[in-house]
This record gives structure tokens, sequence and C-alpha cells, in this order.
């Protein structure tokens, strides 16, 4: 199982960060945002979360978070490539503390409105059995013009055909319930494409993914929601804007969270309120939260520090243990330097010393 840099069990950490937030804890959220972002591949752990609430809990309620997230998110990758894709450069640094402290503090203010909840599995095969029927002996009359512009004849299954089409009108007509059945209907239908030549569709996801994820239906039913925005006059940006942000995150987010996100946006489409709001509500509050988040990262220094002493306590004493009666001239030489940089260790820490840089001998 993977760990944090303190010990902690990543997932563990991740579940609680995400827990922290919606429950407005901004100072347990502060310090598992520490956390993540010193440990290794923490970072673009850290970026996934704050992707996945935002759409998951707060696209409903206010869309105006995607601008602010695609410009920092812009500013942190910039100083990922200034650090030279160094961790302990990248952590170390006061501006990148800063950044992920503010937004940690934005999401843990905002208004939530979470997305209905996707249909389970039996669910879904449920509404399927009849909705085959139905879609049989009574089909929806007209083709909309979203799946005439997206829907390629020869290159795409006929089963997208049918299916994006009830979609959309389900969309334009504000029925949730029906578009949820729909969008896991389509999103299931990748899971077959592997198994079955009947399920094919054109190459339609960013040219830098490989193509299988090129290939899969998310790509299929985000082109229909590029088109659909065509249909707004004043908030067909908004839509484009968080549809972008929705494709730039594709890497950063597992299956789950792809699905998850676009059924939100799905949601939202289907809603058509498109609120807005400020983003920041307590600008006070913002302000204080940055100007005292380095002392979490002393924390966390210290618990760092304790588990490597504590780790280098228990390799000294089972190497001791162990070898104390068939250790080498030169193996129990080893064994007293590492007691005594042990020693040395909890000195420097005593005396308030930088043991590595001062006691350095190169």
């Amino acid at each position: 199982m993977a760990e944090t840099i303190t010990g902690f069990s990543t997932k563990e950490v991740v579940k609680t960060l995400i827990g922290s937030i919606l429950q407005g804890d901004r100072t347990g959220a502060q310090r598992w945002t520490a956390e993540l972002l010193c440990t290794e591949k923490g970072y673009p752990k850290l970026l996934s979360i704050y992707i996945f609430l935002g759409f998951r809990f707060f696209l409903s309620a206010n869309y105006s978070w995607t601008s602010h997230a695609k410009q920092k998110i812009r500013l942190l990758e910039d100083r990922w490539r200034t650090s030279g894709a160094n961790l302990k450069s990248f952590r170390n640094s006061t501006e990148v503390r800063s950044i992920v402290a503010e937004w940690t503090e934005i999401w843990c203010q905002q208004q939530q409105k979470a997305s209905p909840k996707l249909p389970t599995k039996k669910e879904l095969y449920t509404a399927v059995a009849s909705l085959k029927t139905t879609l049989k002996t009574n089909p929806t009359p007209s083709l909309h013009q979203c799946v005439q512009t997206v829907w390629k004849a020869h290159y795409d299954s006929d089963d997208l055909r049918i299916l994006s089409n009830e979609l959309v009108w389900a969309i334009q007509y504000h029925q949730i319930t029906r578009v949820l059945i729909y969008f896991s209907w389509l999103w299931d239908l990748d899971d077959e494409r592997s198994t079955n030549s009947a399920v094919h569709l054109l190459k339609r996801g960013p040219a830098h993914l490989p193509d299988s994820n090129r290939e899969h239906i998310a790509w299929f039913i985000f082109s229909l929601f590029q088109t659909y925005a065509g249909y707004y006059k004043t908030h067909r940006d908004a839509i484009l804007e968080v549809l972008d942000l929705w494709k730039d995150s594709w890497l950063l987010s597992n299956k789950n969270q792809r699905k998850q996100t676009l059924a939100s946006i799905c949601v939202w489409l289907t809603e058509g309120t498109f609120m807005v709001s400020p983003l920041i509500k307590n600008s006070e509050q913002i302000r204080r939260i940055v100007g005292e988040h380095e002392a979490v990262y002393g924390i966390i220094k210290k618990e760092m520090e304790g588990i490597q002493e504590q780790k280098a306590e228990e390799t000294v004493k089972t190497e001791t243990v162990v070898d104390k009666f068939s250790m080498t001239k030169e193996q129990r030489e080893r064994a007293t330097l590492k007691k005594m940089d042990l020693a040395d260790r909890k000195l420097a820490a005593i005396m308030g010393l930088d043991f590595d840089a001062e006691f350095d001998d190169t």
C-alpha cells in the first residue's frame, strides 16, 4: 500500500482530504493538502481531487471556478517545469504552497450541489431491458441536429446514433433520470468495444492520447456536448470552457473520475440554469490561511523526521539481532557507524542544527 511522506496510507489521506473539504474543515483540509503535496506523485493526485470536487459537487451551484482552475493549473505546471521536475524544489516553493492553500480554502468555502448518483449496474440493466423494447417499437421520430452533426455513418455504430439521440433530447427537455440512464448506457458500450466488433467509432480524443483512449465513447459524448453548446448564445463560451477543462484533465483522472465528472456536466446541461456566483466569498479567510500555511509544513517535517528516526532505529535493531553472532568485521563497523549517525542526528536536532548541511563531508 502506497504511503505518504509521513507514513499515512495515500488512499486514506485522499479520503480524509475530500471529507475535510466537503465538511468545511479548513484546518484538516490544509493539513492533508500539504501532506499530499509533499508526497511523491501527490501533486497530480491533489489536482485530480480539486477537479473531481469541482465537477461533482460545485458545478451546478457555480461554474465560475473553471476559469480559475485552468489559470492555477497552468501556473502550477509552469512552476513544475521551472523546478526541473524536482519534487523537493517544487514542494518547497512558497508560491506553490500558497496556490494550493488558497485553492483548498476556496473549495472549503464553496456552496455545494452534488450531482445525482448514476444508476447502479442492476438499475441500469433493469431500465435497459424495458427501454430496448420501447426503442424498437416507438423510437424518437426525429434525429437531433447534434447527432446529425457528430455521428458518422459507416464509422460509428448505429447504437451510438440511437442512444445519443435519446440522450440529447432528454437533456433538451430537462429529463434528468432519462439522461443518467442513457449516459450510463452509452458509457457501458465502451466496455463492449474491446469484445464486440459491432461497437466501433471514430477516434475523437486528442492526438496525444493512446489510440485506445482516443476511441473511448467519452469523446463521442464530449463532441455531442460541444455541438450542443452552439444552441446557447449567452452561455456557449461557459459551456465550452467547462468542457475544455474536462478534456485537459483526462490524464489526471482515473476511469471512474472521468465518468463521474462527465456525468456531472451532463446533469448541469440538463438543468440548464447555469448558476454563477463570486468564487471567493471570504477574502480575509483566504489571506489568513495563505499566510499561515507554512506552519503546516513544519509539522509535517517534524513527523517525517520522527518516522525516519524510527525506521533507522528499527533497521539497526533488526540487523543487530540477526547478525550479532555472524557479522564480519566490516559489517560490525557499518552497524557502529549507523548507530553513530543516528546519535549525531538526534544531537543535531536538540541543538537546532541542520545535520545534512553542516556535517556533510563532501
